[in-house]
C-alpha cells in the first residue's frame, strides 16, 4: 500500500483503539460512581464530545454494530458528566460559603481604623479627695461621678464592704463603646491593643456552623424546663452579692484547707447542689457547655489548650463533671470545658419585680479567681412568644485591664440566641451597662445568665 494510505490506517487503528479504552473508562465510572472534581470532570465532557464527533465522521462512511454501541456508551457518558458537572458545581458553591460562614470570624480592633472609644479609669480603692470617699473613676481625662451600687455598700465580714460603681447610662455614653452583636455573624473576636483578646458567640435558628446549631438545638429543647426551674429555685439559696451587686445561685466544687501537717486543698461539693431544683438546672447546663466546648476548640484552639493545662491537674474537681458535659455530644466527640464552680444570674422584671435594677451588675473583677479565661452565657427567657427579647441595662460592658482602659458593649439580651463569650473576668472590669430612659424594651422578657470560674 501507498504511505498515505499507511498512515490513514495507522490513525484510524489509534483512533478506534482510544474509542474503546475511553469507552471502558466510561462503563468504569458509571459501575464505581467514582467522585472526581469538577475540573477533570468537564475535561472527560471535552474529551467525550471530540471522540464522538471523530465517530460520527466514521459513521459517515461505515462503522461495526460495536462501535455504534461505543457511540450511544460516549452520549450516556456526555449526559452523566454533564449532570454531575452541574451537581458538582452546586455541591461546591454550598461548601464554600459554609466553610466561608463556619471558619471566618468577624474582628473588631479596638482603637483600630472604626473604634476609637475612650480609656475609662477606675480604682475603687483610691480616694477621692474631693469627695473624701473611695472610688475614683475617669473618661478619658474628665472626672466622672462613680456611681455606687448599693448592693457593693454592705458589709462582708472582718474586711467590710468595698463599694463598686454602677455608672449612669451617661458615663456608658461618654465612652463610645463598639457594640457587639449578632449583626456581624455567630463568632466575633475582639482585640485590644494591649494584645487581649475576646471571642464572642451568637447560636441561634440561623447558625451555619453545625455544632452552633446543635447548641441553639439544645436550647430549643431544654428551654422551657430552665425556665421552669429557675422559677422553682427556693429563696434561701439565692445569694446577696457584696462584689459586683444583685444576686446569684452558686454551684460547683468548692475547696477548704486541709488537716493539720497538710498543705492540699480538700474539694467539697456545696450545699445548693443537693436540692433537686439545682441538680436538674446544672445538668442541663452541663450538655449545653460541653457543645461549647467543641466550639471553643475549633475557633479557640489557643485558648481551649489552655484551659486543659489550668486545670489538668484535678479533672475530678471540675464541675459539670467531663462525663456530664459528654453527654451532649457524639460518642467520638469527647471533648469537655473545665471550670470549678458556676453562678446563675436571673435579670428582669419578672423574675424581680420590685428590685430589677439592683440585680444589675457594678463594674468589677472577680479577684481570687483564676486568671485564664472562662465562659458567660446568657439566655433568653420569657416575652410574648416564649423566645426572650431585649431586657434592660443588660448590655455586659468588658474592658481592656483591671482598672478600665478601652472597651466594648456586649448586647447579652438577644431574642432566640444563646449568647457566650470567652474573657478573663479576674483580669477584666466589666458589669453592665445603664440604658437611657427612652428605649423600649419587652417588661415579660428576662435574662438567665450562667457565669462560670475556677478557684
Amino acid at each position: 500500500p501507498s504511505k498515505k494510505m499507511r498512515c490513514s490506517r495507522r490513525r484510524s487503528t489509534r483512533r478506534r483503539n482510544n474509542i474503546w479504552r475511553i469507552k471502558d473508562h466510561v462503563q468504569t465510572m458509571f459501575a464505581a460512581k467514582t467522585t472526581m472534581s469538577i475540573q477533570v470532570i468537564q475535561h472527560r465532557i471535552l474529551m467525550f464530545k471530540r471522540h464522538l464527533i471523530q465517530m460520527h465522521h466514521h459513521n459517515q462512511i461505515s462503522l461495526p454494530p460495536k462501535e455504534i454501541e461505543a457511540i450511544q456508551s460516549f452520549t450516556a457518558g456526555i449526559k452523566w458528566c454533564e449532570d454531575q458537572s452541574d451537581v458538582f458545581k452546586l455541591e461546591n458553591q454550598t461548601a464554600k460559603l459554609q466553610e466561608r460562614t463556619t471558619r471566618t470570624t468577624y474582628t473588631i480592633k479596638i482603637n483600630g481604623a472604626r473604634h476609637h472609644p475612650k480609656e475609662l479609669y477606675y480604682d475603687p480603692d483610691e480616694l477621692d479627695p474631693d469627695t473624701n470617699k473611695k472610688g475614683v473613676m475617669k473618661v478619658g481625662n474628665e472626672k466622672v461621678e462613680a456611681q455606687i451600687h448599693d448592693y457593693t455598700t454592705r458589709s462582708k465580714g472582718q474586711e467590710g464592704s468595698r463599694p463598686r460603681s454602677f455608672p449612669s447610662a451617661g458615663v456608658v455614653g461618654m465612652l463610645n463603646a463598639p457594640l457587639v452583636d449578632a449583626t456581624n455573624g455567630e463568632v466575633t473576636r475582639i482585640q485590644f491593643k494591649n494584645g487581649r483578646k475576646n471571642t464572642v458567640f451568637f447560636a441561634n435558628g440561623e447558625s451555619q456552623c453545625p455544632i452552633m446549631k446543635r447548641i441553639y438545638e439544645s436550647f430549643q429543647q431544654y428551654g422551657s424546663l430552665i425556665e421552669y426551674l429557675c422559677k422553682n429555685i427556693p429563696s434561701e439559696l439565692w445569694i446577696v452579692d457584696s462584689l459586683a451587686g444583685g444576686k446569684y445561685l452558686p454551684g460547683g466544687v468548692c475547696f477548704r484547707n486541709g488537716t493539720k501537717g497538710s498543705n492540699s486543698k480538700l474539694p467539697f461539693l456545696r450545699k445548693e447542689c443537693c436540692h433537686n431544683v439545682v441538680k436538674q438546672l446544672f445538668e442541663i447546663y452541663a450538655k449545653i457547655i460541653g457543645l461549647e466546648a467543641l466550639v471553643i476548640e475549633k475557633y479557640c484552639p489557643d485558648e481551649y489548650l489552655e484551659n486543659l493545662q489550668t486545670y489538668g491537674d484535678a479533672v475530678d474537681c471540675i464541675f459539670p463533671s467531663p462525663a456530664s458535659q459528654r453527654e451532649g455530644q457524639q460518642v467520638s466527640e469527647g471533648l469537655h470545658w473545665s471550670l470549678h464552680q458556676v453562678a446563675l444570674r436571673i435579670m428582669g422584671k419578672e423574675l424581680n419585680p420590685k428590685s430589677e435594677r439592683s440585680q444589675r451588675t457594678a463594674w468589677h473583677y472577680d479577684q481570687g479567681d483564676v486568671a485564664t479565661n472562662q465562659l458567660l452565657n446568657f439566655m433568653p427567657m420569657g416575652g410574648e412568644d416564649g423566645m426572650g427579647g431585649r431586657v434592660a441595662d443588660t448590655d455586659l460592658m468588658v474592658f481592656e485591664h483591671k482598672n478600665g482602659g478601652q472597651c466594648f458593649r456586649l448586647r447579652t439580651s438577644i431574642k432566640d440566641t444563646i449568647v457566650f463569650i470567652l474573657m478573663n473576668s479576674a483580669e477584666q472590669l466589666h458589669g453592665n451597662a445603664q440604658d437611657e430612659d427612652d428605649c423600649e424594651f419587652d417588661n415579660d422578657c428576662w435574662s438567665a445568665r450562667f457565669i462560670a470560674f475556677g478557684r
